[in-house]
């Protein structure tokens, strides 16, 4: 089935995925296309199957504490100029999933600008 240990399937099922799991990005797409912040191929087949998510996980980790997170790119409306910011001076091209640490943190996914 998946690469995915038994305790991650866990841990994702109790927040809701299932496997097979649809999530429509349309409205994620065109709140940022709006402002420049293009939903690149690979954020979209992540939030398709896991846009939604609240992971309440907690507990000691390997580098530092497992902490909850929020897949939900809304959580970083507003935030485009510094996207843009981030995808410029990285050469990649970026797109919000979501924040953990209560906003301390955005989660996102990372694609390589087609110039480059």
């Amino acid at each position: 089935m998946s690469g995915w240990s038994p305790e991650v399937l866990e841990v994702l099922a109790a927040s809701g995925w299932t496997a097979g799991r649809r999530v429509d990005t349309a409205d994620w797409r065109s709140m940022f296309e709006a402002v420049g912040i293009v939903m690149h191929e690979a954020a979209e087949a992540f939030l398709q199957e896991f846009g939604g998510l609240t992971v309440s996980i907690g507990g000691t980790g390997i580098n530092r504490a497992r902490e909850p997170f929020e897949l939900n790119p809304e959580l970083a409306w507003g935030e485009d100029d510094r996207f843009s910011e981030w995808s410029d001076s990285l050469g990649r091209r970026l797109f919000p999933l979501g924040e953990l640490d209560d906003g301390r943190f955005f989660l996102v996914c990372c694609a390589r600008n087609p110039e480059g």
